[in-house]
């Protein structure tokens, strides 16, 4: 699916472990992301951050991946689980809506 003018999708896979938790490994959710983004011929810049998901200060990544969109940098926004982005439920659709707002979508 072509982006906006025939381009290509840009996405932005995100990818987030807690750093309490030092079993978890970002590379075991960006290696499905990328496959999942590789089978489409999507652009890619990846997100990653390593902190709590109630810890927004320290996922600097995050607030990256939500500034691209909003200045039209990015067509979607790509996690493994939705955990992975979100807080809460609320979060998660305040965050969705937003997205449909600047015109990006979301998949997981």
């Amino acid at each position: 699916m072509p982006g906006e003018g025939g381009r290509p999708v840009r996405v932005g896979p995100y990818a987030r472990v807690s750093t309490r938790d030092r079993d978890q490994d970002p590379k075991l959710q960006l290696a499905a992301l990328r496959e999942y983004v590789a089978a489409r011929g999507w652009v890619v810049a990846e997100y990653v951050d390593e902190a709590p998901a109630g810890d927004l200060a320290r996922r600097t990544a995050w607030g990256r991946l939500m500034a691209d969109p909003r200045q039209r940098q990015l067509d979607r926004v790509l996690v493994s689980k939705l955990d992975r982005a979100f807080r809460s439920t609320l979060h998660a659709l305040r965050t969705l809506d937003a997205l449909d707002g600047w015109g990006s979508g979301s998949r997981s």
